[in-house]
């Protein structure tokens, strides 16, 4: 199983999903208005990570929680500290 991300067009809402790879392949369908997801890239805070183990699962997906925040408040860090340094 592995996280994949999609986009419905009619309502503008990202969606993600957790789903077998050969599901991955199918057409998946809005949950809102029933039309067609378009798959997207993942996420900027999506990284894959090895797994050692009997072989049976080789990779595993690891989203880093609140991830989108913690970057928002960095770049607001950044500007604040240009702003400071121009003065």
């Amino acid at each position: 199983m592995a996280l994949y991300y999609f986009f419905c067009d009619i309502c503008q809402k990202e969606v993600k999903k957790l789903l077998p790879p050969k599901k991955s392949k199918l057409e998946q369908l809005c949950k809102i208005d029933g039309s067609v997801l378009i798959r997207t890239p993942k996420d900027i805070t999506t990284s894959l990570k090895e797994v050692i183990d009997t072989g049976l699962q080789a990779r595993k997906i690891e989203q880093i929680a609140g991830a989108p925040g913690l970057l928002e408040e960095r770049e607001h860090q950044e500007r604040e500290k240009k702003k400071r340094i121009t003065l």
